[in-house]
């Protein structure tokens, strides 16, 4: 089963519903354990020693690595569904754009209300909906949880919900190119962006305003210019990598009508916690940053 979930993380990376180490991925064991993908390894990176074992009804685990920060949504599953042996957590980004707008959601599908990554609030909104019978979750400003039978089952179900999704925006290609139409900063309204860049995307008219675009770089490590398109600053190429990449689903969502913003307090708390513990994880667990 280690290998099982070793293989997934890498064909989710391939189909892009997840990068570097967001989402996270388990199987069930037993009736009172399950395997789950560890805290801060990239996908690429993770062996089957990797992988650590969680109880169900306690939350001790045993392995190398402290496990995915939500192993409690997991466990919700376990709990609620005799028949959920797998379940995914993914960032997918057409998936994700829903998870603001909350609008055109597929049938068996829930959305799950706000709370911050990792928290106890988050698990109790999940569980609300399992609560309701749902299997697939769309987890507010977040991503989505997708429970199923085996492996096939999951990874099928989080296919068809891209596929789907993609089906309902206005935008799914160029959204660069539309964001900067819009002309305007585009502002934190999923998770991943509060983590990793913080408020807001800069948007600037004037290519040649060096000045203030080095300073929204200094600050955020990221800009929106126009003649340009995006420009990520950071310590090295794969953290550029992945300011990029988070940038460019922030303008698919903000195309898309996914402009609702988080509060200034949780993406404060988020972008705290990513600089002063997640990233540290990240180069004691590789010896780089790598998200």
């Amino acid at each position: 089963m280690r290998k099982i979930i070793v293989e997934t993380g890498i064909f989710l990376l391939e189909e892009g519903l997840v990068a570097r180490t967001w989402g996270n991925i388990s199987a069930r064991t037993d009736c009172d354990r399950f395997l789950i993908t560890p805290s801060g390894i990239d996908y690429r990176d993770i062996k089957e020693s990797d992988i650590a074992e969680v109880s169900t009804q306690t939350g001790k685990w045993v392995g190398t690595f402290r496990p995915s920060g939500e192993w409690g949504v997991h466990a919700a599953a376990y709990r609620y569904f005799d028949d959920v042996n797998f379940v995914i957590h993914t960032h997918q980004n057409y998936a994700s754009v829903l998870s603001v707008t909350g609008c055109n959601l597929p049938e068996g599908t829930a959305l799950a209300e706000y709370a911050l990554p990792g928290s106890k609030e988050l698990i109790s909104a999940v569980e609300s909906k399992m609560a309701e019978g749902y299997k697939t979750i769309v987890m507010a400003h977040h991503g989505v949880l997708i429970c199923g039978v085996d492996r096939e089952d999951a990874v099928s179900k989080a296919l068809e919900l891209e596929t789907y999704c993609g089906g309902t925006l206005s935008y799914t290609e160029n959204a660069v190119e539309h964001a900067i139409d819009k002309g305007e900063a585009i502002y934190a309204s999923l998770d991943d962006m509060a983590q990793i860049i913080g408020e807001k995307i800069p948007f600037f008219e004037d290519e040649n305003d060096f000045k203030s675009i080095e300073n929204a770089l200094d600050k955020y490590g990221v800009a929106l210019v126009k003649g340009k398109g995006i420009i990520a600053k950071a310590e090295n190429e794969e953290e550029e990598k992945a300011i990029r990449t988070i940038a460019e689903k922030a303008c698919l969502c903000s195309v898309n009508g996914g402009t609702k913003r988080l509060s200034d307090e949780d993406i404060n708390i988020m972008h705290r916690e990513y600089k002063n513990k997640y990233s540290k994880l990240r180069a004691e667990v590789c010896g780089k940053y790598i998200l």
